[in-house]
C-alpha cells in the first residue's frame, strides 16, 4: 500500500468528523436548544470506520442516552441528589445494560447521562434530559447521515482491508518461524495475528448490520474463512514448532520443516502473486515429511511433527482456496 493510500482515507475521516460535528452544531442551535455542544459531541463519536460500525455506535448512544434520561429523571423526582440516588443509578443502569445485552459503551453513556442529570441538573431534571436526548438524537441522524452519504465506507470495504491485515500478520508470523527469529519476535507476531482476527470478527459484524440497510449478500464469507483458517493454523504450526526446537529434536529435522515454511510465508504476503500460491506445496510437504520421519525422535516429538505438518498442509489449502476465489468484488 503507497503512502498516498494510507493517506487519503485519514484525511476523508477527519473531513467526515469536522463536517458531522458542525453541521449538528448548527441544527441543534438553530432548534433553540441551550445544549448544542453535546449535538456535536453525538455527531462526532458516531462517525467511524464504516457505515455498519456507526450503526453499531449510535445504537448505543441512542440506548445509552435514553434509559439513563429515564433513571435519572425518575431518582432526580423520588431522592434528588443523595449517595441514595448514586448508588440506584449506577446499579439501575449496570443491570439494564447487562440483562437486556446492550455492553459496556451503551453503559457507559447510559451512566454518563444519568449522574449528569442527577448532580447538576437535578432541579430542572426533566428539561435539561429532554434537550440533552433531542440534541442527542440530532447528533446521532447526522452523523449517520454523512457516513451514509459522505464518502462511505461499507462493511465488505472494511472486511477486505481486515482480512489483507490478517494475511499480512500470518506472513509475518511465517517468516518468524521460517527464519527461526527470536521468541520475543515470534510472540509479537502471534499477537499480531490475534489482533487481527479479532478486527475481522468486528469487520463482519458491521458488515452485517450495513446488509440489513443496504441489502446484499454475504459473499465474503468464503474468503474470510479462509484467511481464518490460515491464521489459525499458522498460530498452531508456530507453537509446535517451537515445541520442536525447545525439545532438543535433531537440528536437520527443525530445519526441514523451517525450509518447508518459507514458500508459505511469501504465498501469504501476496495471494495472487503466483498461479499456485502454496507453489506446488502438497507435493513438497509430503516429501519433506518423509524427510522428517527419517530423523530420530522420540513418540512425543513424532506426534508433535505430525501436527506441525496437518497445520502447515491446512495453511497451504485455505491460501490455495483464497486464490482460487480471487479478490473481492467491491460496492461503489
Amino acid at each position: 500500500m503507497t503512502k498516498r493510500a494510507r493517506l487519503v482515507p485519514g484525511i476523508r475521516y477527519v473531513a467526515k468528523v469536522t463536517f458531522a460535528a458542525v453541521l449538528a452544531y448548527a441544527l441543534t442551535l438553530w432548534s433553540g436548544s441551550q445544549l448544542a455542544l453535546f449535538g456535536a459531541l453525538g455527531a462526532a463519536m458516531v462517525v467511524g470506520g464504516s457505515f455498519g460500525e456507526d450503526l453499531r455506535s449510535s445504537l448505543n448512544r441512542v440506548r445509552g442516552t435514553l434509559a439513563g434520561t429515564g433513571i435519572g429523571i425518575s431518582l432526580a423526582w423520588l431522592l434528588g441528589t443523595s449517595v441514595w440516588s448514586l448508588i440506584l443509578a449506577t446499579a439501575g443502569m449496570a443491570s439494564l445494560a447487562v440483562g437486556l445485552g446492550w455492553g459496556a459503551p451503551a453503559m457507559r453513556i447510559g451512566l454518563a447521562m444519568s449522574l449528569a442529570v442527577l448532580f447538576t441538573h437535578a432541579y430542572e431534571a426533566a428539561h435539561y434530559a429532554f434537550w440533552r436526548a433531542i440534541d442527542t438524537l440530532i447528533g446521532v441522524s447526522v452523523g449517520l447521515g454523512i457516513s451514509r452519504f459522505v464518502w462511505a465506507v461499507r462493511g465488505r470495504d472494511e472486511i477486505h482491508a481486515a482480512l489483507e491485515q490478517l494475511l499480512q500478520a500470518t506472513a509475518s508470523t511465517l517468516e518468524a518461524v521460517a527464519y527461526d527469529s527470536e521468541p520475543d519476535v515470534l510472540v509479537e507476531r502471534q499477537v499480531q495475528v490475534l489482533d487481527a482476527i479479532a478486527m475481522v470478527r468486528a469487520a463482519r459484524k458491521n458488515d452485517l448490520l450495513d446488509q440489513r440497510v443496504h441489502g446484499g449478500t454475504r459473499s465474503a464469507d468464503a474468503r474470510v474463512r479462509c484467511g481464518a483458517l490460515a491464521s489459525v493454523a499458522t498460530l498452531a504450526a508456530s507453537i509446535k514448532v517451537a515445541d520442536l526446537a525447545e525439545n532438543a529434536a535433531p537440528t536437520r529435522c527443525v530445519q526441514i520443516v523451517r525450509e518447508l515454511i518459507a514458500p508459505l510465508a511469501a504465498a501469504a504476503r501476496d495471494v495472487a502473486a503466483a498461479a499456485d500460491p502454496a507453489g506446488g506445496f502438497a507435493a513438497r510437504c509430503a516429501e519433506a515429511r518423509r524427510r522428517a520421519e527419517a530423523c530420530e525422535l522420540d513418540a512425543e516429538g513424532r506426534n508433535v511433527l505430525a501436527g506441525v505438518f496437518a497445520d502447515l498442509e491446512q495453511v497451504g489449502a485455505a491460501l490455495q482456496r483464497l486464490r482460487e476465489l480471487g479478490p473481492p468484488t467491491l460496492p461503489r
